[in-house]
């Protein structure tokens, strides 16, 4: 049985992507990270990923980051309220760094988009 993040809860097109950018409810920013959300109808959450190459150049980087955060966003889908959220890595930071600002982040979202 897969692990992998299920393409239900993932932004798949650009339209769900400029959704969020154009409307976002809550946007958060620090350092390695911005997380923009909105609330949705469908089910469960759902993710988008944005790394930019002229933060982090080489693309097995950039791959190993998505994968990072599809990871941590999996482990705590259940927990999530029905929004969706664009994550963008500005940074090619460290991992342990990326998923200290994944729970506060994740952790403000839930606080204000839960029900």
């Amino acid at each position: 049985m897969s692990q992998g993040l299920p393409r239900s809860v993932r932004l798949t097109n650009a339209n769900d992507y400029t959704e969020v950018f154009r409307c976002a409810d809550i946007t958060l920013s620090n350092r390695p990270l911005r997380t923009r959300a909105i609330q949705n109808r469908m089910p469960s959450a759902r993710l988008g990923v944005v790394v930019p190459k002229r933060n982090t150049a080489k693309a097995v980087h950039r791959n190993r980051i998505k994968r990072v955060v599809r990871e941590y966003f999996r482990h705590r889908l259940a927990r999530l309220p029905c929004v969706d959220i664009v994550i963008q890595v500005f940074d090619g930071t460290n991992e342990q760094k990326l998923r200290q600002s994944l729970d506060l982040h994740l952790q403000r979202v839930k606080e204000q988009l839960g029900e």
